[in-house]
C-alpha cells in the first residue's frame, strides 16, 4: 500500500480554543489502483515546526495521536446515563440545592435558583456538551459555594460541584 499527502488547509480556532487546526487529507494506492475518498487527519498548527513536515506520513499520523490525547476535556460530548448512581448523585445534590435556595428573597440567590433549575434541566437530555455544562453550572455554583454567607447552602453547592464532576469525568 502507498499512502501520500494529498492535500492540506488551515482551519480558524475553535470559540473556546484559538488555537488554529491542520487537516491533512491522505490519497491511498493499493497494487496501482487509486482507492476511492481522502483519509482527513487533524492536528494543532502550534505543533508543526515546518511546511516540510506536513508531506512525512508518519509524522501527521503522530501529530493526529499527540492532538487527540490532548484535546481539552471542555471540548467533548459526553452520554449521561439516566440510570447510574452518578446521575442520580448528581440531580439529587442539585435538587437539594434548589429546594435549599427557593423561598430566598435575596435576588442574587433567586438567580442562582433559577441557574441551577436549568443545569438539571440540561442534564435530562442523553448528552451534553461540557463546556456548555460548565459554563451553566460554574458561576452559581462558584458564587454559592465561596460568597454566600449561609453555610448550608455553601456546603450543598461543594456537594453539587463535585458530584457533577464526578458525573462527567472532568474538572471546571
Amino acid at each position: 500500500m502507498e499512502i501520500w499527502v494529498e492535500r492540506f488547509q488551515c482551519l480558524r480556532g475553535e470559540v473556546e480554543n484559538t488555537d488554529a487546526v491542520v487537516q491533512v487529507f491522505f490519497k491511498k494506492r493499493i497494487d496501482g489502483h487509486n482507492l476511492e475518498g481522502l483519509e482527513e487527519h487533524q492536528f494543532r498548527l502550534s505543533h508543526l515546526h515546518g511546511l516540510h513536515e506536513l508531506l512525512n506520513v508518519d509524522f501527521v499520523l503522530e501529530l493526529e495521536r499527540t492532538f487527540k490525547a490532548q484535546v481539552p476535556a471542555a471540548g467533548r460530548t459526553v452520554s449521561i446515563n439516566h440510570n447510574s448512581a452518578a446521575y442520580s448523585e448528581a440531580d439529587q445534590a442539585l435538587g437539594d440545592l434548589e429546594k435549599a435556595l427557593k423561598g430566598s428573597n435575596e435576588s442574587e440567590l433567586q438567580q442562582a435558583q433559577t441557574e441551577i433549575s436549568a443545569v438539571r434541566r440540561l442534564l435530562q437530555s442523553s448528552q451534553i456538551r461540557v463546556w456548555a455544562l460548565a459554563a451553566l453550572a460554574g458561576p452559581p455554583l462558584a458564587y454559592l459555594a465561596k460568597k454566600t454567607l449561609d453555610t448550608g447552602i455553601s456546603k450543598l453547592a461543594t456537594i453539587a460541584w463535585d458530584k457533577l464532576i464526578t458525573l462527567v469525568g472532568m474538572i471546571f
